[in-house]
């Protein structure tokens, strides 16, 4: 069977305030004739079709009407990503003209996926939506308690598999996941935090293919499995990332055939650095790009980002660094925050004076840190559970963001939240 694999689209998200719609349009567009020349049984997308919980009505009409191309051509199905929400992919679900020919993941509770093959047999696909780490343990042994979390659905999900195929079946796993060892694309991320939030390579179960999403460099792993990766750079990390979708040949028992397709489509990401003329010189490396310039020798000014668009007037310069020259040891002036501790230190210790402890001191602190990376990746946070500060560790100040029997209030227009 061929599969066509896909992942970490994150349609809605913004660069530097600058809308990727058109570079995603163009990109859907690419994918669709790779698909209709592949001819695929079965595409399959691991997570982050959106780039938030809540898309807006454009982003989420583009992801539709995606998904409702693709299944024109084959069957299509869809993992829960971290940006995803489980809520959405269950009602898109039940969507008629959809729910048809697109199957969406949003637990790994959910029952396998049957695809008929045009040589008369059939794939099974097991899927693993991304599971948060808060969930699993507390501050010390969160690593720990999350690796064995991801180990024990890893294996739950080939046990499944195993006692439901048949011979001559295909098994599919589609996951999102991060698995150890993985290159990533973002240096912004914390590389150790992230290292120690993932999967154990070694718990990948040996199936005929193995569909991952998460990491958006497109990069094997193992003999079985695979990041897609995203179609785009999303941002200026991932500017040196060779963009692909994988068209893959399973093969019952056997180790799959990958074969990666370049993807084209959608303004490269370019980072420039140097004088106003030696932008201008390198005017012609940035036509059509997405540009970031970093101007030096060069004092802050109103008038310099105007003086760097006129020097690159065939880019979109979504923003303009002044890197002032290095100063001696001498001339050294502190920031007004420098030599602080972090601010989660801080607010621990202010949890901690103020009476909470235990599992909610430690949910508190996990929602804050989760606010934090979404803030450094501009993208919204939309918590899973609701945590609030009164009551003591068991009482009604903790209540799910789901319950209808108690819902969360929210501030409204002209009142103070």
């Amino acid at each position: 069977m061929r599969v066509l694999h896909l992942a970490d689209w994150h349609l809605g998200r913004r660069t530097l305030r600058e809308s990727r719609a058109a570079d995603h349009d163009a990109v859907i567009a690419e994918i669709l004739d790779i698909a209709r020349d592949a001819r695929p049984d079965l595409i399959v997308h691991a997570g982050d079709l959106w780039d938030s919980a809540r898309p807006g009505h454009d982003d989420l009409l583009r992801g539709v009407e995606a998904l409702r191309d693709l299944a024109g051509l084959c069957p299509v199905h869809v993992v829960c990503g971290n940006h995803d929400s489980p809520s959405l992919f269950r009602a898109l679900g039940r969507l008629p003209g959809v729910a048809e020919h697109v199957s969406f993941a949003a637990s790994d509770d959910d029952p396998l996926r049957t695809v008929p093959l045009r040589d008369g047999g059939r794939a099974l696909v097991a899927s693993i939506p991304y599971p948060h780490p808060n969930r699993s343990g507390g501050p010390d042994d969160q690593a720990a308690a999350y690796r064995a979390d991801l180990a024990r659905r890893l294996g739950g999900a080939a046990e499944r598999l195993a006692r439901e195929a048949s011979p001559g079946d295909r098994r599919i796993l589609a996951a999102h996941i991060h698995v150890a060892g993985a290159q990533l694309s973002n240096a912004a991320a914390d590389p150790g935090r992230a290292e120690s939030l993932s999967a154990d390579p070694d718990a990948l179960p040996r199936l005929d293919y193995v569909a991952l999403g998460h990491i958006h460099r497109p990069q094997p792993i193992g003999d079985r499995g695979r990041y897609a990766g995203s179609p785009v750079p999303l941002d200026f990390s991932e500017a040196g990332d060779r963009k692909s979708v994988a068209l893959v040949t399973a093969m019952p028992g056997d180790v799959p055939r990958v074969e990666t397709v370049p993807l084209a489509a959608g303004r490269p990401l370019i980072t420039v650095q140097g004088g106003i003329d030696e932008l201008a010189r390198r005017a012609p490396e940035t036509v059509g790009a997405l540009c970031r310039a970093i101007v030096t020798g060069e004092e802050p000014a109103a008038a310099l980002a105007d003086r760097v668009r006129d020097a690159l007037p065939e880019a979109r310069v979504v923003e303009v660094v002044a890197s002032r020259p290095e100063r001696g040891a001498d001339d050294h002036e502190p920031g007004p925050n420098e030599g602080a501790a972090p601010l989660s230190e801080l607010l621990r210790d202010y949890l901690v004076a103020d009476g909470v402890s235990g599992p909610r001191l430690d949910r508190l602190l996990g929602r804050f840190e989760d606010l934090a990376e979404a803030a450094r990746h501009e993208r919204d946070y939309e918590p899973d559970e609701l945590v609030e500060l009164g009551g003591g560790d068991e009482g009604p100040g903790e209540r799910s963001a789901t319950d209808e029997t108690a819902p969360p209030s929210r501030p409204t227009a002209g009142t103070t939240p």
